[in-house]
Parts: structure tokens; C-alpha cells; sequence
């Protein structure tokens, strides 16, 4: 029987999943699955090989979290730079990589890389120009690939995952170098560890163009005030010293408020209820949000929607839905001597109610049961 050739791309295409959600959450796990997966597959005839092998080789992970494994992941990283430079007798299959994930988070660290492994990954970078996504997770002791992505010009970069710590001013202007040789990334997710001050970079205004944006608040102050940003994930470090929802208002007073275009805005923290503080602070820096998610139905939600709501309905005029989250605060919460009241659902009910009142175009209200999430 035969089969098209166009029919057996669209199913090593839904084999190796390459939309953003996916790239956004896979795990060297799944990119693992997914290759052997394409290589049975291609496996089958010729034809099969020649379309599959543009989509196997399309992404590459390159993943190591044991200092043990330093030796063979320098082995791993050159026998796969031969593979991907190809020969006079084989082929190169760099030009098809589109999206390179380095996750090199080693959990025991007993030195620096040798230069042979980081060598490896520089070239790594250099021979993958078509790259539209870009993940890179490392530790101090990674920071010798700082030049070299500084240097990197990838016109086709959309997406990037950077989670490293550049702890000096050098260091900063290396990674404030690449934000402005690629300022038509649209879709990044960044977590700068340590001492390093993330407003650093903001006066050059890095990410011009970005759309979306997923890290702390504290890194959200890389950012200027950008009229692309449309959709903000964030997360909330607690303090012992005061409130979530004031940690919550210090931390967006600290940013390049405000981000008139950003709609849509994810609040992945728990605990952080919907108080007059809260929304005061979420409306000063994004006034035209349309969807909130991750809000959670406290004593203190149900305290403040029994005040004078109506003189804050002025905060979030666009705002269509609201979910909200039904969780108790942890037991052994430091700031009480005593455990939260759980709210019943007949008092959030008659809270969701009254939420006209607070927002003036609210379609939806949607109570969900937040769950703890594992990380692979």
C-alpha cells in the first residue's frame, strides 16, 4: 500500500510535538519518547527515512543532572556534533534543528566543566542557525557559554527558557548583548538565580517585541514598559515579614508599570488572595487585563467582598473571567499561630455573586481545586 509522502510527515509531525505549549512544558522524558518513536518509524522504507528525519532531527535535547555523568555527557555532546556536522560521505543534519534544549543543572558540583565539553556546546550553538526556540538551564559553573551566546545572531528565534544566574555587570551586558541581537523574540520564560538585579537590563530596553512572558515578578523587572507584552505567568516569592498580597503590591510597584497591552495574566503562586492590596497593585500595572488565573478564595477574599466594593470597580474595567483557586493556607504557616478558616462554598458563592459589583464586565467566575505540581 502506498502511502504519501506528505501524510507520513504529518505523522512524524504529530509525533514530535512542536507547538509552544508543548516546548514550553517537555521534559528530556518526552523528547526521549518522541525520538525513538520517529526512528521505529523510519525504520519501515526509504521514504520513510527522508521525511522523518527532518522532524527527528528538529529538536535536540541535550540533558545531564548528575556531576557523575560529566564525562559521558562530554562524550554524548561530541558523538552528536559528528552526527549533526555530517562528512563527505554523510549528510548534515544541523540545518534542521529548530529547537535546542541544554538543561545542565548537575545536583552535586565538585568543579568546573572541562573546556573540551564546553567547547562541545558552543559549537553546539554556532552550527544550529535556524533555531526558533532556545532553552538553556545551567548553574555558576556554566557561565563560560555566556560569550558565546552574546555573539549568537539567530534571526529565526522565537522562543526562548533561560534559567542561569550571570551574577556580575559583565555578565549582565553579555546577556543583555543577545536580548539585543534578537529582539524579535516574542514568547520567554526567564529565571535569573543569585544576586544578579534583573533591572540591570532594562534601560536598554531588551525583548522589545515580546508577547508573552513566564518567571518571577523579580525578573519580570527586566522589562520596560513594552506595548507587545500580552500575557504575564508569574510567580511570588513569599517574605516571613509580611502579607502575600503585599509582597504581591512591593513587587509590581517595582516595575516598568504599566503594561497597558497585557490582557491575560497567570499568577502561579499559592495563596495569594483577591484583596483590595492585591487589586489595586495587579490594575496599577496591567489596567487592561481581560483573564485572571490563580487567585485563591480566602477568608480574606470573603472578608473583602463584604466592604464597599463598588468604589474599586475602576481597577479592572475589562476584566471578562476570573478563576480562582480553593486552597487552605499550609498548616504550619509561620505568620499564624493558628490554621485558616476554609471558606464554605455557600460564602463563595454568594462572593462570586456580588463579583458585578467589582468588575463591571465579568462573564465568568470559576472556582477550581489547586493541586500540587511535579517537575520532571
Amino acid at each position: 500500500m502506498h502511502i504519501p509522502p506528505e501524510l507520513i510527515r504529518k505523522i512524524a509531525e504529530s509525533i514530535r510535538k512542536s507547538d509552544r505549549e508543548s516546548l514550553r512544558t517537555k521534559t528530556w522524558s518526552n523528547w526521549h519518547r518522541e525520538s525513538l518513536e520517529l526512528i521505529a518509524l523510519s525504520s519501515v522504507s526509504k521514504m520513510c527515512r527522508e521525511e522523518i528525519i527532518p522532524v527527528l532531527w528538529s529538536e535536540v535535547f541535550v540533558y545531564s543532572g548528575s556531576w557523575a555523568d560529566i564525562h559521558r555527557l562530554e562524550r554524548r555532546v561530541g558523538k552528536l556534533l559528528g552526527v549533526l556536522k555530517g562528512s563527505l560521505s554523510k549528510p548534515s543534519y544541523a540545518g534542521h534543528v529548530k529547537h535546542l534544549s541544554l538543561k545542565l543543572s548537575f545536583k552535586y558540583i565538585y568543579g568546573s566543566p572541562s573546556e573540551t565539553l564546553v567547547s562541545h556546546l558552543e559549537e553546539l550553538l554556532a552550527i544550529s542557525p535556524h533555531l526558533q526556540y532556545l532553552r538553556l538551564s545551567h548553574n555558576e559553573y556554566w557561565l563560560p557559554l555566556l560569550p558565546r551566546l552574546s555573539s549568537l545572531t539567530l534571526p529565526h528565534l522565537k522562543m526562548i527558557s533561560f534559567h542561569f544566574s550571570p551574577p556580575n555587570k559583565e555578565r549582565s551586558d553579555l546577556l543583555g548583548q543577545f536580548f539585543l541581537n534578537h529582539s524579535g523574540i516574542e514568547d520567554a520564560n526567564l529565571s535569573f538565580e543569585g544576586d544578579f538585579d534583573p533591572q540591570a537590563l532594562r534601560s536598554s530596553d531588551p525583548l522589545p517585541n515580546l508577547h508573552r512572558f513566564e518567571g518571577s515578578l523579580r525578573d519580570l523587572k527586566t522589562l520596560s514598559s513594552g506595548s507587545h507584552l500580552t500575557t504575564v505567568e508569574c510567580t511570588i516569592a513569599p517574605r516571613y515579614d509580611q502579607s502575600i498580597d503585599e509582597t504581591l503590591a512591593q513587587e509590581l510597584s517595582l516595575l516598568a508599570n504599566p503594561f497597558p497591552h497585557v490582557t491575560h495574566l497567570y499568577i502561579s503562586s499559592r495563596n495569594v488572595p483577591l484583596t483590595s492590596v492585591s487589586l489595586k497593585a495587579i490594575a496599577a500595572s496591567f489596567p487592561s487585563l481581560e483573564y485572571i488565573d490563580g487567585l485563591q478564595a480566602t477568608k480574606e477574599y470573603l472578608d473583602f467582598m463584604k466592604t464597599y466594593i463598588e468604589s474599586l470597580s475602576w481597577c479592572l474595567p475589562r476584566l471578562h473571567t476570573l478563576r480562582m483557586y480553593e486552597r487552605p493556607k499550609a498548616e504550619n504557616d509561620t505568620r499564624s499561630s493558628r490554621k485558616t478558616d476554609i471558606p464554605s462554598h455557600d460564602d463563595l458563592k454568594r462572593a462570586f455573586n456580588d463579583s458585578r459589583r467589582l468588575f463591571p464586565s465579568i462573564v465568568q467566575v470559576r472556582l477550581s481545586a489547586q493541586t500540587s505540581v511535579g517537575t520532571d
